[in-house]
């Protein structure tokens, strides 16, 4: 009868088990912010195409109506924004796809100006049950933007003294109610207390923008003589927009900051 002798089998020692995992452990710790960097960019790429598509909706809707400007992004679906294409309304980084606001309210970021203050008369989404003198299309349920040309009565409380106007100098379809829409065309058409009352450049003048990439980029305000003393100094939020002229552009949440701004 033959017999047959087990060899022994190799095994880990718990000291080589241990080095192993602080290998693992390592590596890991190398790649992780890399690939979280990885998908940050990804998503502020993702935004940049949501709203070019925008941006050339809002130019064929121009094209057709007499170069006026949607009531609402919502006013361009289904026509500009076909059906199945409603998610170019979703940003990424929108934990809340949509449902929380156009500029929604954030905890403090230690050492950041955060200008996120909430406008909710022009959130474009179903929460948004306010009055407008021309209301928002029903059917688009959620938008991560936002339009600031929007049909919403403007509640921007400053808008009279930097404008130096009042409703009846903005109110272009007589009305009596200054629309942001209205206000925004104005200051783009005549400046205010920041140019000295000189027209704005269209392409780096807003009309649309995404203000949830706060904790993706920042950018320092220059501390310089000519920068302006409301954001001197200042480290503020990255925000993603597209302008009048139907560019995409990047720029501090002070969008008016961008020749001192520069990316940290």
């Amino acid at each position: 009868m033959k017999t047959y002798r087990l060899q022994n089998s190799a095994a880990f020692t718990l000291v080589e088990l241990l080095v192993v995992i602080a290998i693992i452990g390592v590596l890991a710790g190398l790649l992780l912010p890399a690939i979280h960097r990885a998908r940050e960019r990804a998503r502020q790429t993702n935004c940049e195409s949501n709203l070019h598509q925008l941006s050339l909706s809002v130019i064929m809707y121009q094209d057709d109506h007499q170069e006026a400007l949607p009531d609402w992004l919502s006013t361009l679906f289904p026509n500009y924004i076909p059906y199945g294409r409603e998610y170019v309304l979703i940003c990424r980084s929108d934990n809340s796809r949509g449902a929380h606001g156009s500029k929604p309210g954030t905890e403090p970021i230690p050492g950041v100006a955060v200008t996120m203050h909430q406008y909710a008369e022009t959130n474009d989404n179903e929460s948004n049950t306010m009055a407008h003198p021309r209301p928002r299309n029903p059917r688009i349920k959620a938008c991560s933007y936002l339009y600031e040309f929007t049909a919403a009565e403007c509640t921007w409380e400053q808008w009279k003294a930097a404008l130096n106007a009042d409703v009846e100098d903005v109110d272009i379809d007589g009305d009596g109610v200054a629309t942001w829409g209205e206000v925004k065309l104005y200051q783009l058409r005549n400046g205010d207390d920041f140019t000295g009352f000189s027209p704005y450049d269209p392409s780096v003048f807003p009309i649309v923008r995404c203000f949830h990439h706060y904790r993706e980029g920042q950018y320092q305000i220059a501390d310089s003589p000519q920068a302006p003393d409301w954001c001197r100094g200042d480290v503020e939020t990255m925000t993603i927009n597209i302008a009048y002229a139907g560019n995409v552009f990047r720029s501090p949440s002070s969008w008016e900051a961008t020749p001192w701004a520069t990316r940290k």
